[in-house]
């Protein structure tokens, strides 16, 4: 018998009018799997928010995920998830590049420069 023919067959003895701790440990399964209902995912259609999300992008074209998502909570009043908002930006096509990190440049002050050697001794006190 395969695993789901157990389950059902141990959950309509458990409708009959058995115990299901009786049940279970006849059967040899987790008493906890008798209670175990299948849940659609009915969330992860909808697609209802998507428009909103795509207006808000139009409105600040500057706004990443970040803020979109913070925008249409605190401006729209509309409860969106940040991966959401990601992956309807990522499928438009919708998602503003990071801005480029600058090379911080060395400062000069610090430098000495020798003229001969064994001119310049010097110790690093760090890691003592």
């Amino acid at each position: 018998m395969s695993c789901g023919a157990v389950h059902s067959q141990a959950r309509e003895m458990v409708s009959q009018g058995y115990t299901a701790t009786v049940v279970a440990a006849t059967l040899t399964i987790s008493r906890s799997s008798l209670y175990y209902r299948k849940k659609p995912h009915g969330r992860r259609a909808d697609r209802s928010c998507d428009e909103q999300i795509v207006v808000a992008c139009g409105e600040k074209l500057a706004y990443g995920y970040r803020r979109v998502t913070w925008w249409l909570r605190r401006k729209e009043g509309l409860v969106v998830n940040r991966k959401r908002v990601l992956r309807v930006m990522r499928e438009r096509g919708l998602l503003v590049r990071s801005r480029r990190l600058r090379a911080r440049r060395r400062k000069e002050w610090g430098r000495v420069e020798a003229s001969q050697p064994n001119e310049i001794w010097q110790s690093d006190m760090t890691k003592v």
